[in-house]
């Protein structure tokens, strides 16, 4: 009996083994060679895994990172970087994360990277041009391989300084100075301006507006294009294209709020609005709402952008979808290839956006 206590003893392990090796494990970090060992492989199969490079057979491949999960391995791809004179990092820059335009860009770009092979370190400068800059002295000091970037365009630092032949590849997204002469992948923005303007002329609007960015904010690309495209299709339609068709607002529900109330005192026979994003416009719609005018039967409204909120059938916001899921995939895709075959990154892609139209601007009436 004694013996069988005394097999029983050996064959449960005691606590103080169990805490030993938890100790162990949280206190000790793992290395390639100790998934090596334990997967009985060679410490260049290791490599090759979570590099996701060479013939392995998925079997060892699962062996390993089944290994690594046990170790709570954790791959340290600063030491991969410094090893191998690159790293596995890509960076993007974005202006306003919260945004969910930029939101849905990041987490696109996200997926593409990882799909091949590498990880992104992501920068929100909240429009501010020198944590724009910090940003990509940030990135450049991780040896990020390449960045995806969302200008400010409230300064030539940040671009002077990726002019550097040391510098990553750069590739512009979604908007860009008329100074930059790199590799851009974005949307035609002018496009939209007409699209949004001829919509509203289309179902009756004689005196419409846009509701553009802040002041500070009147020079950056997009909103120029965006304005650009509204007042020439005003003009094709015989239209007043004076700058008193555009308003300065800003990009939150916020400003779209406050906006309005301006806009009743400065222009009380708008019939139709076109706000530079969807949270104006929504913005915009609850103003509307508190006075008593009723969009999509007194008022037109437009946004830019069609986020998820738009859809929301108490809203029913009429927007104008910008393919930023292609944008963000097309640019992950060439900046990396630009890597592996040894070239800069060069060309313009624009994507057309698509007008989806819903109650805030379905009425039609006839004006003389």
């Amino acid at each position: 009996m004694k013996q069988a206590n005394h097999q029983n003893d050996r064959a449960i392990p005691r606590v103080s083994d169990i805490e030993s090796s938890q100790t162990f494990m949280n206190t000790t970090k793992a290395t390639i060679k100790d998934i090596a060992r334990r997967a009985g492989v060679s410490h260049t199969t290791v490599s090759l895994v979570f590099a996701r490079g060479g013939r392995i057979s998925e079997e060892t491949r699962r062996k390993v990172l089944e290994t690594a999960k046990q170790l709570q391995y954790v791959p340290n791809l600063g030491a991969r970087g410094l090893r191998l004179g690159h790293s596995k990092l890509i960076g993007i820059i974005v202006n306003d994360i919260s945004n969910p335009f930029y939101g849905g860009m990041v987490q696109i770009a996200e997926a593409a990277a990882f799909e091949r092979g590498y990880h992104l370190l992501i920068a929100d400068t909240q429009w501010n041009p020198e944590r724009e800059l910090a940003a990509i002295e940030k990135m450049i000091s991780f040896q990020t391989r390449g960045i995806l970037l969302c200008s400010t365009e409230q300064s030539e630092f940040a671009y002077e300084r990726l002019k550097d032949a040391r510098s990553p590849a750069v590739i512009a997204l979604d908007t860009c100075p008329s100074s930059y002469s790199g590799c851009f992948i974005g949307n035609d923005v002018q496009g939209a301006g007409e699209m949004a303007a001829e919509h509203l002329i289309q179902i009756g609007c004689r005196n419409p507006l846009f509701l553009s960015a802040t002041k500070p904010l009147d020079k950056f690309s997009s909103f120029v294009a965006l304005k650009k495209g509204f007042l020439k299709a005003l003009a094709q339609n015989g239209i007043s294209n004076s700058e008193d068709r555009i308003m300065h607002s800003g990009l939150s529900v916020e400003d779209g709020h406050a906006a309005f109330h301006r806009i009743l005192l400065t222009h009380p026979n708008v019939d139709g609005i076109f706000c530079a994003n969807d949270m104006c416009a929504i913005g915009v719609m609850a103003a509307a709402d508190e006075k008593g005018v009723h969009v999509g039967r007194d008022l037109a409204l437009i946004g830019i952008d069609d986020i998820p909120l738009s859809k929301v059938p108490r809203i029913s916001l009429t927007s104008i979808r910008q393919p930023h899921e292609q944008i963000a995939r097309t640019a992950v895709e060439i900046l990396i290839d630009s890597f592996e075959k040894n070239i800069r990154p060069e060309g313009v892609q624009t994507f057309r956006p698509e007008l989806i139209v819903r109650r805030s601007s379905q009425f039609s009436r006839s004006k003389s």
